[in-house]
């Protein structure tokens, strides 16, 4: 998946199998968007992929759902925090209830946000940790450095 940022849109390449892929498929986001950053998680319990993008210039948060047929339903959209920028997404099962979570990371705002079973449950749960006055974070990795069981977020900020 391909983030076009000047071209409002993603694009998609499908794998065959044999080491080649389809043509770009492209999804339409909205006008003077600045799809960011994308990433695939599991939302809506189908176990088909699902797609998140991340909207900086619009502070947005973007999902298409996947069927699992080459298509994706019409584009579902979330406001983050205003002026925000977020710059980065990470999809993972941080609280182990078996849905996906979204972590976005916020520029502007120099912070990350979790976002708990965001689509099943778009009121749900938000926790927002600070990173440190003027870090600009804008990116992270997500992995179980300690070994305790528990996804664990390193940030890469600027500072």
């Amino acid at each position: 998946i391909v983030s076009n940022s000047n071209q409002e849109n993603i694009g998609i390449f499908l794998n065959y199998g044999n080491e080649t892929f389809t043509k770009q498929i492209t999804h339409q986001i909205a006008t003077k968007s600045f799809p960011q950053y994308v990433s695939v998680g599991y939302f809506d319990e189908n176990n088909y992929l699902d797609i998140v993008i991340i909207d900086s210039i619009n502070n947005q948060i973007h999902i298409l759902l996947g069927y699992g047929n080459e298509s994706f339903s019409t584009l579902t959209t979330y406001d983050s925090i205003s002026g925000s920028f977020p710059s980065f997404v990470a999809i993972h099962d941080f609280n182990h209830d078996n849905q996906s979570d979204i972590a976005v990371v916020n520029s502007n705002t120099n912070n990350i946000m979790i976002l708990y079973g965001y689509y099943i449950q778009p009121s749900t749960r938000q926790v927002t940790y600070f990173i440190g006055d003027n870090s600009r974070p804008n990116a992270a990795v997500v992995y179980d450095f300690n070994k305790d069981g528990e996804l664990d977020i390193v940030i890469d900020a600027f500072r």
